[in-house]
């Protein structure tokens, strides 16, 4: 008989949640997720929420993450363009990484301490930050090209 496989046609498989080899994988913590939503925009901080989704086998909450990331940066990146620079517009982008942080405590945080006292390992700072500065550089060169491509106001 196969396994993972019951005699119940309708019963779902019997198969782990989580492999001993996906437990492996490092997870981010949410001060790394808020660093990379400071540094690199919402987007940076959803990957890494979406990397530690898809590293506790939640494919679907991967990319809502994703998603909503995308849509946050996008968000912001247009009210950035389009309105005119007023002081207290400025402080949006550090909020937007604050609700980052704030919606990866609520959703992982206990997951990710309990993981990591369980002997889980974390992902390198250096890699945190080196991925949100070069999706900060991605950005910058993306509005640049966009800056050029558009008339004059």
């Amino acid at each position: 008989m196969l396994t993972g496989l019951s005699q119940e046609p309708y019963a779902p498989p019997g198969a782990a949640l989580e492999s001993e080899d996906a437990r492996r994988v490092p997870l981010y913590t949410v001060n790394q997720i808020f660093a990379g939503a400071i540094l690199g925009s919402p987007f940076a901080g959803s990957l890494f929420m979406a990397r530690n989704y898809r590293a506790t086998g939640r494919p679907d909450a991967a990319r809502n993450a994703l998603l909503l990331g995308s849509i946050a940066t996008a968000a912001l990146l247009s009210v950035g363009y389009v309105l005119p620079r007023v002081g207290s517009l400025r402080s949006l982008p550090l909020l937007a990484s604050v609700v980052t942080r704030v919606i990866a405590q609520s959703e992982q945080g206990q997951q990710i301490e309990q993981q990591l006292a369980e002997g889980r390992r974390q992902r390198s700072w250096w890699q945190a930050l080196g991925l949100s500065l070069g999706i900060a550089l991605a950005l910058i060169l993306a509005l640049f090209g966009l800056a050029l491509l558009t008339p004059d106001r």
